[in-house]
């Protein structure tokens, strides 16, 4: 066995777990999202899973007020009617809630329609499997 031709083979297998790493790193900062709440701004919190939870459960609480910033991404909040929650929560565990007069809330209509055109094939008879369409309105005024 050629001993140069092992740490040629180390040096190698290092180079490639080091621009691994880098890769890993930028893909992970692409998808993360910065902690940028303010005091005061309206959050929703996630679920503590302290038992089974159910698969219609709600995952997210709230709305909480933050009423203090704390170094390293964690936020004191505060319940709507004034009690304080008694521990810090990160960022990660925190969303933006969006009132129903926000502007950046996505409102969209569904309506069930009988498609004209089908309808006019089929005639009276609903053989036809798929006799309806789904139709998707924005109501919300951006």
């Amino acid at each position: 066995m050629n001993l140069d031709f092992v740490d040629k083979a180390r040096e190698m297998a290092t180079a490639r777990a080091a621009m691994y790493k880098v890769r890993m790193a930028k893909t992970y900062n692409a998808r993360v999202r910065p902690g940028n709440f303010q005091v005061g701004d309206l959050v929703l919190r996630k679920v503590e899973a302290s038992g089974p939870i159910g698969k219609l459960d709600p995952k997210w609480e709230g709305p909480y007020k933050v009423v203090e910033i704390v170094i390293g991404g964690a936020y004191k909040l505060q319940q709507m009617d004034g009690k304080s929650v008694p521990r810090t929560w990160n960022v990660a565990n925190l969303k933006k809630y969006y009132t129903y007069n926000s502007p950046r809330r996505k409102c969209f209509l569904l309506f069930i329609g009988i498609d004209r055109d089908r309808r006019a094939k089929i005639g009276d008879r609903c053989s036809d499997p798929s006799p309806f369409t789904l139709h998707f309105f924005p109501f919300c005024n951006p």
